[in-house]
């Protein structure tokens, strides 16, 4: 992937293995962010603020759970996107 100066950190860092499909190995496994995203979402509710950006990407985050993505990279979340979009590689 050709790096330039406009390029996102994340894009730079994740975007190798969005293209390749591979998961494995990356930064942080799904299930220790979800984690993370279990406490945020709990702290929300006990104020009981309205965080609807927070509950959708949330949902992407619990779908990459339930289909299998664990101990994959929180980049995996773009095959769910990709699913959900019914892109075909």
């Amino acid at each position: 992937m050709s790096v330039n100066a406009t390029t996102p950190r994340m894009l730079e860092v994740l975007g190798a293995s969005m293209v390749s499909d591979d998961y494995a190995g990356g930064s942080i496994a799904l299930r220790l962010f979800q984690k993370d995203m279990n406490i945020i979402g709990d702290f929300t509710k006990s104020l009981g603020l309205a965080a609807p950006l927070f509950q959708a990407s949330a949902n992407i985050y619990d779908r990459a759970m339930n289909e299998g993505h664990e101990e994959d990279d929180t980049a995996s979340v773009c095959a769910v996107l990709e699913r959900m979009s019914e892109i075909k590689r």
